[in-house]
């Protein structure tokens, strides 16, 4: 089913999977009609991507948010959100928060982790 409840949240949530691209996001309203208007304009959103082969620019700080409102608000851990919060304002301070996403390819992203390593953090805050 693609639009949902989760346990113990008012939203409805959106996710589906169409021609191998996920989304999953909040619809951000109780009510399942405008929760489906809402899936059906992402369907055709996904489409149009996939028909123009393009994929929208995206900087780092869009993502960030992006993925505190698609998965960070809908699990309500206020634990691992503040953590999340914590290593993204890291990540947006070494990496940049305006760099395009595009521009984060993996070297750069292998060279961020060796001097986070050579700064003697810790394994776990590496990988987080």
């Amino acid at each position: 089913m693609a639009v949902f409840r989760r346990a113990g949240t008012g939203n409805l949530l959106i996710e589906f999977t169409l021609n191998g691209e996920r989304v999953r996001e909040s619809a951000h309203t109780t009510d399942r009609k405008m929760a489906k208007a809402i899936e059906a304009r992402l369907r055709q959103e996904v489409l149009g991507r996939q028909r123009l082969g393009k994929v929208e620019a995206m900087t780092l700080a869009q993502a960030m948010a992006r993925y505190e409102r698609t998965v960070m608000e809908p699990k309500g851990n206020p634990g691992a959100a503040k953590r999340d919060r914590w290593c993204h304002a890291m990540i947006a301070a070494d990496l940049g928060a305006d760099t395009q996403l595009e521009a984060l390819t993996a070297r750069r992203i292998a060279a961020w982790r060796d001097r986070m390593i050579a700064e003697d953090k810790a394994p776990a805050s590496v990988n987080k």
